[in-house]
């Protein structure tokens, strides 16, 4: 008896880098010309249960409410809840397609009022010094914004 043979697949290799753009819908475009026109983080907010969707989201997961144009703007200072120290290890950065080292340290921070930013960078600060509940503020690019989280540049401590 023949044995039961699977289909045979091909592999092409690719000679160089596949570059491409893709809308980023509606309710993603009116949060990044807010980042990139007014260095505001604005995101949706359900109408019904009050969850903050960072990224804005335009129906709400938890109760599958249309949100609409239920938009709220969001503090740019909060606590750091966790953090990571500098990767010491090449990171491949799929928006650019390259390997990077980031110098960074990287945290979640929760905004005043509500959201939490996950995994951003954490500038200005020695690694050692940085501690779960510091209090944290934006830095945003001056120029050459484009409408990308990378305009927020990092968060630094807020020194009192």
């Amino acid at each position: 008896m023949a044995e039961k043979q699977g289909p045979e697949y091909i592999v092409l290799p690719t000679l160089g880098r596949i570059d491409y753009n893709w809308t980023a819908g509606r309710v993603w475009s009116i949060a990044k010309k807010a980042m990139r026109d007014e260095k505001k983080l604005i995101t949706t907010q359900c109408p019904s249960c009050k969850t903050i969707y960072l990224p804005p989201q335009p129906v709400c997961g938890e109760c599958y409410v249309f949100m609409g144009d239920n938009w709220i703007e969001l503090a740019q200072t909060g606590t750091l809840l966790n953090f990571t120290g500098p990767t010491a290890i090449p990171l491949f950065d799929p928006a650019f397609g390259k390997h990077m080292v980031d110098e960074y340290a990287h945290g979640s921070i929760e905004l005043d009022g509500g959201g939490v930013v996950t995994m951003h960078r954490i500038g200005e600060v020695d690694p050692n010094e940085l501690k779960v509940g510091m209090r944290v503020e934006a830095v945003w690019k001056n120029d050459g914004r484009v409408g990308r989280l990378e305009d927020l540049m990092y968060f630094r401590p807020i020194r009192e």
